[in-house]
């Protein structure tokens, strides 16, 4: 088994240096662009369909693929992976299809958060960049940790060669290419994956011949934490996404509506079709019976088919896991420093937002070098953005403005935790405990279902009381703006 950690070791390397060095090639091309601080952020108007379906596939999915899926199937069955493929997907078409709405009404921005100050205010611009840094950056410090773990329990080796080889590439690519880059390197990256996916899956499907029990156990059969998954999953992870400027960058730098819509159609399928495969290989390791004695690593207890998986099969998967995390990061990082550098950078030169391309990074890859289990605050960062979610696109609708303002999105906010606290503390018995289990206890549907609910119902408790005390107010939709908007028809 020592060749094991020497070939993964090896290949993911190449492999990770070979990407970055394709991406820095190409920011030599694109220099003279990347020039312009909004092009550098947001890659305005520039892609088209294929890229930005691949760049969508790439931001969606990472190393966290080959763990999550496969060891959610140990305890929420079938009907569990089925709803957790489905609500990865969701939050690409949500995304465009509000994103096109932004697009259509406000197409200076260069981020979320831009958006919420053009139709808000600045404080709650302030409020969402807080939610959207916190929550991106969870996400990127897990997938440093996720690709950590997997070289420490599966390969036996060292976690700091790969992240710091990973963090190093990307930083490299990402503050010298910014977004255009980025989205051409997703395309390389998604395609390569792919590939791999599929030799994985002929692979099983050749040397698979477990004996599968006639009924299935307890575990995976339809169950409660499978139901449960039909309202947790989609609601959990749509909001999230729309928390995580990766997905909008892809708006921004669509070429079109058409461009828009079309890849993201094509991405929901690939993302909904990969999670499905990948968390099926845990539900057939367990309807086959297999003793998986740790459930991150279920995944290769099935390509070993309860044994040693070839060197050769665990290379290939390590080299996987490499370049979705890769995809993952990358896309992360430019989605940190959009956020950043829209609300405070604006007008600077672009080299300051590729100072904080670097800034941001180094203390997340340090974090991630511990080894901690971060993968518990995401429960944490999805509630909330759960309950954050609904009243800023209730902000899109024009005929609703005079009811959707800075109040009563925050009103919204309050009252959803408000709500999602109540119940903890009569599940629980005590507040305290109560907010433990809907914060960081586990996915279960009503706070979720809570959560969404009365996030809206407390934006019309404000905001009708509110509309008739102030009047009709001001058209935000029909403000000048003081930044150029871009022609519609331009094309970068």
């Amino acid at each position: 088994m020592a060749s094991l950690p020497v070939a993964a070791y090896t290949t993911s390397v190449v492999v990770c240096v070979g990407f970055a060095i394709f991406a820095l090639i190409w920011s030599r091309k694109m220099k003279e662009k990347n020039d312009n601080p909004d092009f550098f952020l947001t890659a305005r108007n520039s892609q088209p369909t294929a890229r930005i379906a691949w760049s969508f596939y790439a931001a969606a999915v990472g190393a966290w693929t080959l763990f999550g899926p496969p060891s959610y199937a140990l305890y929420a069955g079938i009907i569990g992976i089925t709803f957790y493929a489905i609500a990865c997907g969701i939050p690409i078409f949500v995304v465009a299809f509000f994103g096109g709405k932004i697009q259509e009404r406000f197409p200076q921005v260069q981020s979320m958060a831009d958006f919420v100050r053009w139709r808000f205010s600045p404080t709650l611009q302030a409020l969402v960049t807080i939610i959207m840094l916190f929550n991106m950056s969870i996400g990127l410090t897990a997938e440093y940790t996720s690709i950590g773990d997997l070289f420490e329990t599966v390969i036996g080796s060292n976690r700091i060669p790969i992240v710091l080889v990973i963090g190093v590439s990307t930083m490299l690519y990402t503050a010298s290419g910014g977004l255009s880059v980025s989205i051409i390197t997703d395309q390389a990256q998604a395609l390569f994956s792919l590939l791999f996916v599929g030799i994985m899956a002929v692979y099983i499907a050749v040397t698979f011949r477990q004996p599968l029990s006639s009924e299935l156990p307890p575990n995976i059969a339809p169950n409660y934490y499978g139901y449960s998954a039909i309202a947790v999953m989609p609601i959990s992870l749509t909001c999230a996404s729309i928390y995580n400027e990766g997905f909008w960058q892809r708006v921004w730098a669509s070429a079109d509506d058409k461009a828009l819509k079309t890849g993201a159609l094509f991405a929901m399928g690939m993302v909904t079709v990969v999670i499905f495969f990948l968390g099926f290989c845990g539900f057939l390791a367990a309807w086959a019976g297999l003793e998986v004695t740790n459930p991150n690593t279920v995944l290769f207890t099935l390509l070993g088919a309860g044994g040693e998986a070839p060197i050769w099969i665990t290379v290939m998967v390590t080299v996987l896991a490499a370049t979705m995390n890769q995809s993952a990061v990358d896309s992360l990082q430019n989605a940190l420093v959009d956020s950043i550098s829209s609300v405070l950078l604006k007008g600077k030169s672009v080299w300051w937002s590729r100072l904080v391309v670097v800034v941001v990074n180094i203390p997340l890859v340090v974090v991630s070098l511990q080894g901690y289990p971060v993968m518990n605050l995401f429960l944490l960062s999805n509630m909330i953005a759960s309950c954050c979610t609904c009243p800023i696109l209730l902000g899109l609708s024009r005929r609703l403005q005079p009811y959707v303002t800075t109040g009563s999105v925050i009103s919204g906010w309050i009252i959803s935790f408000l709500s999602v606290m109540v119940y903890g503390a009569i599940h629980e018995g005590n507040v305290g405990d109560g907010l433990h289990f809907t914060f960081f206890g586990e996915y279960d549907w009503p706070p979720f279902l809570l959560a969404i609910v009365f996030s809206v119902v407390g934006v019309f408790l404000y905001g009708v009381p509110a509309k008739f005390i102030r009047g009709p107010g001001e058209d935000v939709f029909s403000r000048t703006t003081d930044v150029p908007v871009l022609n519609k028809q331009m094309r970068v």
